[in-house]
This record gives structure tokens, C-alpha cells and sequence, in this order.
């Protein structure tokens, strides 16, 4: 399964991953986070594909290349979901 993801940093130090289908482009789902008012700030720093086991490639529509490396905050967040 191919889709889409958005890292975020937020203004508490925190990253944030939003993963949605890839009919949708990076940049709206970007825009949209952005304005949500829970009083963060967020800021893209990678955004690219994920197949749920990695991140891969870049968003052109963002200018801004995958890190795997952010993997971790989907991976963690989805274990303790599951061990929840």
C-alpha cells in the first residue's frame, strides 16, 4: 500500500505525522494542518511516500525530501496504539 506523508515540527518540540491517500497533494494537506488552532505552531520538515514500513522519495509539490529517520514517530505512535 502506497501513501502519502507530512512530517511536522510543532512549537512544543514535538513531531507530528500526518499519513493520507496520495489523490491528495502534500502541500494542501500541509496548508490544512498549518491552520489548525490548538495553540502550535508547526512547520513541515519532510514530506514523501510511506508504504507503512519506511519513508521514501519527496514532494515536489512541497519542495522537500522524505526522512526516514522520522519513521520512528509513526512507528512508535501506531505501537502503542496497538498495545493499547
Amino acid at each position: 500500500m502506497k501513501l502519502k506523508y507530512v512530517a511536522f515540527q510543532t512549537s512544543y518540540d514535538a513531531t507530528e505525522i500526518v499519513v493520507f491517500s496520495c489523490s491528495i497533494l502534500h502541500a494542501d494537506i500541509a496548508a490544512s494542518v498549518c491552520r489548525i488552532r490548538d495553540g502550535k505552531t508547526r512547520k513541515p520538515i519532510s514530506a514523501g511516500f510511506t508504504n507503512l514500513e519506511h519513508f521514501y522519495g519527496r514532494s515536489e509539490s512541497m519542495n522537500l525530501d522524505s526522512n526516514n529517520g522520522h519513521f520512528q514517530y509513526l512507528a512508535g505512535n501506531s505501537t502503542q496504539l496497538n498495545n493499547s
